[in-house]
């Protein structure tokens, strides 16, 4: 199954605005909780932006260097099970 750069992006907005949803104004941090001056948070909002907009291009590079690289086993005819443990392999020794 093929997924756009749009389809990609909304998923990633949607689990991010869950995983945020689900802290405590404390563990955004003061300038989220309310506390710090009006600059403060606007600091904090454009910190935040700017981590938002680099975790969507890595997220986005990841993507398709994936996909590549997919392509490129199937056309080898790589099996599966390989694929998964090339993916575990590389995974664990990234620290994932």
């Amino acid at each position: 199954m093929k997924i756009t750069k749009r389809q990609l992006r909304k998923i990633i907005k949607e689990e991010k605005a869950r995983l945020l949803s689900e802290l405590t104004p404390g563990e955004l941090g003061m300038a989220a909780a309310g506390g710090g001056t009006p600059a403060d948070q606007g600091f904090a909002a454009a910190a935040e932006d700017a981590e938002e907009e680099r975790y969507m291009e890595a997220m986005l590079d990841l993507y398709a260097e994936l996909s590549a690289a997919l392509a490129k086993a199937k056309k080898a005819r790589i099996d599966y099970n390989d694929l998964q443990t090339a993916f575990d392999d590389a995974s664990a020794e990234n620290g994932y």
